[in-house]
């Protein structure tokens, strides 16, 4: 292997390395962006089991449950998102 390749050999690795993180950070962004979406389902969800509460007397205690519930997932969804979002790329992040 000449001088020429291993240089080549090396700026492929550099690119590969580059585009190999740049990939990481789209599919991290990507990940918050359905989190978030899960959470506002989650929101979706408890306003709708709510709203079934006051039209059913009768099974109105099982559905607050239900509906608090589905509003902690949301809270955890949003926390998740919060400890994995934009500042835990830059942690990683360093001098290319």
């Amino acid at each position: 292997m000449t001088r020429g390749d291993k240089a080549g050999s090396a700026e492929d690795r550099l690119h590969d390395v580059r585009n190999t993180r740049s990939r990481v950070y789209e599919l991290q962004a990507q990940v918050l962006r359905v989190a978030e979406t899960v959470a506002k389902t989650e929101d979706e969800v408890a306003a709708t089991l709510e709203r079934m509460a006051e039209d059913h007397p009768h099974r109105a205690e099982h559905l607050r449950a239900l509906s608090l519930a589905a509003r902690e997932q949301a809270a955890k969804e949003r926390r998740w998102a919060e400890d994995h979002g934009a500042g835990a790329g830059a942690r990683d992040s360093g001098a290319d």
